[in-house]
């Protein structure tokens, strides 16, 4: 009967697909324009997952490491999909397929703890970039103007001074950005992120006073306003 794989192995074949997952999900949450690319994002995630569904020991370490391959030329062929993020993915295969504690444990030892730890990394910097892209609260207000609004001329110019000086009550900087048809430019003022609500409600009221403007909203971190 085979050997099956041993649990360590198999364990950062789990973690391979744990950061694949990580890395698919970021790109598709902050991925807002071509939802066909959902496809490309996902596919590594298929692969990776193989490895895990491989019980015995010879065919686990050939499979992780023609996966890991496999992976290794998506990234380098899907680059412009941003699948070179499930670089990490394969490099934790790669292990998964090095480490054999039934024929030298003391390598394999190390080669688990190095696997180890580069899933971990992986899997804080992608949990990390998904709270901080994604679900950290919104850090700015967009704001549109009218197409009256000037802003080399006063009294707009000193709106847009770069650190917000020009409209206080929290903001912390401004920049200036292309505007919807027949209106003026759009402003993103971003504001400090230890500001109350009500703080904000106020510097919003205090936006919605400023000449020339037409209105005042939060940016959207799905639409990566931000």
């Amino acid at each position: 009967m085979p050997k099956r794989a041993y649990v360590y192995p198999r364990m950062l074949a789990g973690a391979a697909l744990l950061v694949s997952i990580l890395a698919a999900l970021w790109l598709t949450l902050t991925n807002t324009t071509f939802p066909v690319f959902l496809l490309a994002f996902w596919l590594p995630v298929v692969i990776a997952a193989i490895p895990v569904m491989t019980v015995h020991g010879k065919p686990f370490r050939f499979v992780c490491r023609i996966c890991a391959a496999l992976l290794l030329a998506l990234a380098v062929v899907g680059e412009f999909f941003g699948l070179s993020l499930h670089l990490p993915a394969a490099l934790i295969l790669v292990i998964a397929g090095a480490v054999d504690p039934g024929r030298v444990p003391g390598r394999a030892r190390v080669a688990a703890i190095a696997g180890g730890l580069v899933s971990v990394m992986a899997v804080v910097g992608f949990a990390a970039a998904t709270y901080r892209s994604v679900l950290s609260p919104p850090d700015a207000f967009i704001v549109h103007t009218t197409s009256k609004f000037i802003d080399w001329e006063e009294p707009y110019r000193s709106i847009v001074e770069g650190d917000g000086s020009g409209i206080g009550y929290g903001a912390r900087g401004v920049s200036v950005g292309g505007g919807r048809p027949g209106e003026g430019p759009t402003l993103h003022v971003h504001f400090r992120k230890d500001l109350s609500t009500e703080e904000r409600e106020r510097l919003r009221r205090h936006l919605l006073e400023l000449p020339e403007i037409r209105d005042v909203r939060l940016c959207n971190r799905r639409s990566q306003e931000c």
